[in-house]
């Protein structure tokens, strides 16, 4: 699976199903925020700019699939982000899928794809998949923050006593972005949890 077939799904994308996301004042913004994605859905030809499409393309998959799940069109959203992922997971050779899937996918996507699991009712399932996000995020984390401790002392041990190296500000800022993801995966994990108890609750006081 190459970039340019994976930008063609989408191209592929249905005008009709565009055409069914909201009627009523409320979703017009998230209407015309998923029909700007379909028409964008281009990529130019040349070698130099197949990462800032690729980068571009998924990040518009992102505005998409949101706006159609807060207009509450969760099969529409589960169908197209299901053939996504399909997609990305087809990516040929192994290497370029994982590096994509590291340093060009949105996490926001990954959010997204775990939901799938709580719209199909799989409540476990969610929670599974925000612990696997959880687990990433703490694990890349430890990374970056191994890498700014490196460079520190690298830039120690030759003497430098300067302002720290650009490398190092990259990854203390990385470290501080996993740990603000793997937070808002908690806060995310918390409130399912506290669901799960209210409507186990709810089941047990109608049985009883």
């Amino acid at each position: 699976m190459s970039l340019s077939e994976l930008c063609d799904l989408g191209r592929r994308l249905d005008d009709q199903q565009l055409a069914s996301v909201g009627q009523d004042g409320t979703g017009s913004t998230r209407r015309c925020g998923s029909r700007r994605c379909d028409h964008d859905f281009e990529c130019k030809p040349s070698h130099e700019q197949r990462l800032e499409d690729c980068h571009r393309l998924l990040q518009l998959w992102y505005v998409r699939l949101s706006s159609l799940s807060r207009l509450r069109l969760f099969n529409q959203t589960s169908a197209e982000c299901t053939n996504l992922f399909t997609v990305l997971n087809a990516i040929e050779p192994p290497e370029a899928r994982a590096w994509l899937f590291d340093n060009v996918l949105p996490f926001e996507l990954e959010v997204i794809h775990a939901r799938l699991k709580y719209w199909a009712g799989d409540h476990m399932g969610y929670l599974d998949a925000l612990y696997a996000l959880l687990h990433k995020c703490k694990t890349k984390a430890r990374q970056a923050g191994r890498q700014a401790t490196a460079l520190a002392a690298s830039r120690a041990s030759a003497g430098v006593v300067s302002k720290p190296a650009e490398g190092t500000d990259a990854s203390a800022m990385t470290t501080v972005m996993w740990k603000e993801r793997g937070a808002r995966i908690c806060l995310i994990m918390a409130s399912q949890l506290m669901e799960m108890n209210v409507s186990l609750c709810s089941m047990l006081t109608r049985k009883f």
